[in-house]
């Protein structure tokens, strides 16, 4: 039995899906926009956050386990990375 069912789904609580991304070079936002992601190997990590505009690009060099200190709307194509959802 999960203790947590009941909880609220708040954006600071832990996520409750997962779900591996695809990087795209195409305007398609993430459906639904995650409260973040998590990358498990090494690369590079490209996403645009959800309230910046669409060419203002966070290009990072990460190593496995970074988790990205924004809500990523969008993955794009330059991510080498592996890169997983938490929603």
């Amino acid at each position: 039995m999960d203790p947590h069912a009941d909880e609220f789904d708040a954006a600071t609580n832990l996520g409750r899906k997962a779900r591996n991304v695809t990087p795209s070079g195409s305007d398609v936002d993430l459906d639904p926009i995650p409260k973040t992601v998590l990358c498990t190997t090494d690369g590079t990590l490209a996403y645009v956050p959800v309230d910046n505009a669409d060419g203002g690009v966070v290009s990072l060099t990460v190593m496995a386990g970074y988790i990205a200190m924004h809500r990523p709307r969008r993955i794009k194509s330059t991510t080498t990375c592996t890169v997983w959802t938490v929603e």
